[in-house]
């Protein structure tokens, strides 16, 4: 397919099993059917995924499917969609996320990423240009994704890279597939499937770009969206608060995870939450690609028990989940996000976890004993180390991190 119709051209197969490669065009009629990113994504799964299939197992596929308009001057067009069949629930998985990966895979000469099979050892894939590598990475198991991003970036400069921490090594079922050092794909246990591949990072780089079919109508088309997101009235609030201005009314309408869903709101919600907590801990904001809105916040913490940290943080998801699922502060809810984003672990499903323990164990189910320490909703630090636990699963975080 030529590349002029605003696609890369190509579909990347690689089989970790044979440790080979393979690049297949793309037709015009694959294209016109599926787009790109999800509707990539489905097709290839179903068709290359046998009936049955052990989702942790050498048959599942990981998809890696970058948005249709991504690469483009389209406004907010920085989305790649990662799907496999699912080890958290054995049907088709899914997961978005934006940044700057899909672009770079795309630059890179491929729309989509099919990796198959399992390596006998650790392995990371390095694609620039339309050359691919598998390469050894005994070096990254056991490092988490930061430190691994670390190695990664200062080896290919300019790089971005999909990774797994802890959580994916140790096939913990809701593990995801780190994006960069602060986003993720992060539901259906896709970070799972990976580690079970063997896979530690997928590090791409790419300058081929792509050209539009009309770059006159795209530039236009793109000009009257950014437009259009401009006059929205959610354009300001979501500039300024982003996701987080879902928070108070969630608490208002009662429609919080609290306590393990077991109230609707928390008392003390409204104050503890409030934007003026959140503009107290921002300094800044950070975009994806070729967005406008720039909804995501960059938070330090300048005293307090978590002093120094700094990171992309305060989203109204995990805030949701840790902070009124389990009743944590607002402090330690960027805690929990660090050590997710470390560890690779999604947090709506470990904050989830951790809920349910806490009213296991105040029902009496399990046990002091069973769990090694005392543990409650508010209590962030045991929280924190049932998380800990969980990752590397250790203890009953081993029966929690089936999810």
């Amino acid at each position: 397919m030529n590349k002029t119709k605003g696609y890369a051209g190509h579909i990347l197969e690689v089989n970790l099993s044979t440790n080979s490669f393979t690049a297949r065009e793309l037709s015009v009629d694959f294209c016109h059917d599926y787009l790109g990113g999800i509707g990539f994504n489905a097709r290839i799964v179903y068709d290359e995924v046998p009936a049955g299939a052990d989702p942790l197992g050498p048959e599942n596929v990981l998809v890696f499917g970058v948005g249709t308009m991504v690469g483009s001057t389209f406004p907010t067009s920085s989305r790649t969609e990662v799907s496999a069949k699912s080890p958290m629930t054995g049907k088709f998985g899914t997961s978005n996320s934006g940044m700057f990966f899909g672009t770079h895979l795309k630059n890179a000469g491929f729309d989509a990423l099919v990796v198959k099979g399992r390596a006998e050892k650790p392995v990371y894939i390095f694609i620039e240009n339309g050359e691919v590598k598998i390469l050894d990475a005994t070096r990254l198991w056991g490092k988490d994704s930061w430190d691994t991003l670390d190695i990664l970036k200062k080896q290919y400069p300019g790089s971005e890279s999909a990774t797994i921490g802890p959580a994916g090594e140790n096939l913990v079922r809701f593990a995801c597939v780190e994006n960069g050092y602060y986003d993720a794909w992060a539901r259906t246990g896709l970070g799972a499937v990976m580690g079970s591949k063997n896979l530690k990072a997928v590090v791409v780089r790419g300058t081929l770009g792509i050209t539009p079919h009309d770059p006159e109508a795209l530039l236009k088309i793109s000009f009257k969206a950014r437009q259009l997101i401009e006059s929205s009235p959610f354009y300001k609030p979501f500039r300024s608060y982003g996701s987080m201005n879902a928070a108070l009314p969630y608490g208002s309408f009662k429609a919080l995870t609290a306590n393990n869903f077991s109230e609707g709101s928390l008392p003390d919600w409204k104050e503890n939450f409030a934007k003026s907590r959140v503009e107290e801990h921002t300094f800044g904001h950070v975009a994806c690609q070729s967005c406008i809105v720039a909804c995501a916040h960059w938070v330090e913490l300048k005293e307090g028990k978590y002093k120094g940290l700094k990171m992309k943080g305060m989203e109204v998801t995990p805030t949701v989940s840790f902070g009124s699922g389990c009743g944590m502060s607002l402090e330690a809810c960027v805690k929990a996000a660090e050590m997710g984003q470390r560890y690779g672990m999604d947090m709506v499903s470990a904050a989830g976890a951790a809920a349910m323990a806490i009213e296991l164990y105040k029902k009496g189910t399990i046990k002091e004993e069973d769990i090694g320490y005392d543990i409650d909703f508010g209590d962030d630090d045991a929280i924190l180390r049932l998380m800990d636990d969980i990752a590397y699963r250790r203890g009953i975080g081993n029966v929690f991190a089936e999810g």
